[in-house]
């Protein structure tokens, strides 16, 4: 059972949105607003949650057991040697270094060719930046020396919601042993257990709904964590 608290924590809990603390690095959505940002994002870091995200790397696209298009990524980007490798070598691959802004992975999501997923990002958009920049930084793959991944600092860590309606923002930091934070809200997937007690954006805002106890469950790299939710 969830602890129940005074109307002004539930308030805060529910409605107040906490600042980014000064030693955590701002959203890459912020970052790559702008194309002319010098900052090469990490494969394991960035592209991969951010293909999760965009569903390139989910059960229905390229990561079913078989693929899609003849071009197959592990399941929710679980293998990063692999799907690296899928993307750079072959006969026919995804990122092409001598001319980057003619790779596939950037002209099919965009639509610049024709793509059986639909477009997944426009031209000029903060995702399209990020995978412009990492293809035109050479397209690393995660270095033998790299951050391990220690989890995730979510804010709040439990919602409790006075009424039908209201609507709170999540925060997600993602930890690394290097001591680096940062701010992977958007690079996030999110899931409600029940959808008639919370819904949740792919952005991560949290609306309340009918009466009931239920979970939102965050995803990124390696964590997944559950944050309780309550609508009484």
């Amino acid at each position: 059972m969830l602890k129940r608290h005074s109307f002004l924590e539930v308030l805060i809990l529910a409605v107040a949105v906490p600042a980014i603390a000064a030693d955590v690095q701002a959203p890459i959505s912020q970052r790559f607003r702008s194309g002319d940002t010098k900052e090469v994002p990490q494969f394991r870091k960035h592209m991969v949650p951010l293909m999760g995200k965009l569903g390139c790397n989910g059960r229905a696209c390229h990561g079913s057991f078989q693929g899609r298009g003849g071009f197959r990524l592990s399941l929710f980007g679980y293998d990063f040697k692999a799907d690296h490798t899928a993307m750079t070598k072959g006969d026919d691959p995804r990122v092409n270094l001598q001319k980057p802004l003619e790779s596939l992975v950037l002209r099919k999501p965009s639509n610049a060719e024709i793509h059986e997923g639909g477009q997944r990002f426009k031209v000029g958009s903060w995702s399209y930046n990020v995978f412009k920049r990492w293809l035109e930084g050479g397209a690393p793959g995660v270095p033998e020396q790299h951050a391990k991944f220690l989890g995730l600092d979510i804010t709040p860590n439990e919602l409790l919601f006075r009424s039908a309606g209201q609507k709170t923002q999540m925060k997600v930091v993602a930890k690394w042993s290097d001591g680096s934070r940062e701010d992977v809200t958007v690079l996030c997937r999110f899931q409600s257990n029940d959808t008639e007690v919370c819904q949740i954006s792919s952005d991560g805002l949290v609306t309340s709904g009918k009466p009931g106890d239920t979970h939102i469950v965050v995803f990124y790299d390696a964590g997944i964590v559950p944050i309780p939710c309550c609508a009484p």
